[in-house]
C-alpha cells in the first residue's frame, strides 16, 4: 500500500525515490515527481538505513537479529528477494552506535558501521574491505 508510518531513511537514484519504513517493514518505491510506484517487503530482513546501487537495495543493520541472519549489510533486488549478505557478525550487547555512515564515490558506496575499524567499498553484487583505520 502506499501508506507509511515512518521515514526512516530514504535514497534517490535514476529518478527513483527509496523510502525506508522501519515500523511498516517495507521499501516505499516513488517515481521522481512522487507518484507510488510500488513497495517492497522487508519483513525477513531489519534495516536502519538504505542506499542504492543499480537498481539493488543495500539495507544497513545495525547489530539486530534478522531472519535472514546476523549480518550488517543485505543486497536485495527490486521485489525483495535477498541477492547477497555481507559482514556478519555475533549480536553483542554491548557498546554500538546507531549511526550509520556511508558516502558515494563514483557509482560505488564507501560504508562504514560503529565499533568496525573497517571501511568497506559497497558495489552491484560486490563488497569488500578497503581501508582498515588504526
Amino acid at each position: 500500500s502506499e501508506e507509511y508510518l515512518d521515514i526512516s531513511d530514504f535514497y534517490v537514484e535514476n529518478g527513483q525515490i527509496y523510502i525506508l519504513d522501519q515500523y511498516s517493514m517495507k521499501v516505499l518505491v516513488l517515481n521522481e515527481d512522487g507518484a507510488y510506484n510500488r513497495n517492497i517487503n522487508i519483513t525477513d530482513y531489519w534495516a536502519n538505513n538504505l542506499f542504492v546501487i543499480g537498481g539493488n537495495i543495500f539495507l544497513m543493520n545495525n547489530n539486530s537479529e534478522a531472519v535472514a541472519g546476523k549480518y550488517r549489510l543485505f543486497e536485495i533486488d527490486s521485489v525483495g528477494t535477498c541477492l547477497a549478505k555481507y559482514i556478519p557478525f555475533n549480536v553483542n550487547f554491548g557498546f554500538s552506535s546507531m549511526e550509520n555512515n556511508y558516502s558515494t564515490l563514483g557509482k560505488n558506496v564507501m560504508f562504514c558501521q560503529s565499533p568496525m575499524n573497517v571501511i568497506y567499498e559497497v558495489a552491484e553484487n560486490n563488497c569488500r574491505p578497503y581501508m582498515q583505520i588504526d
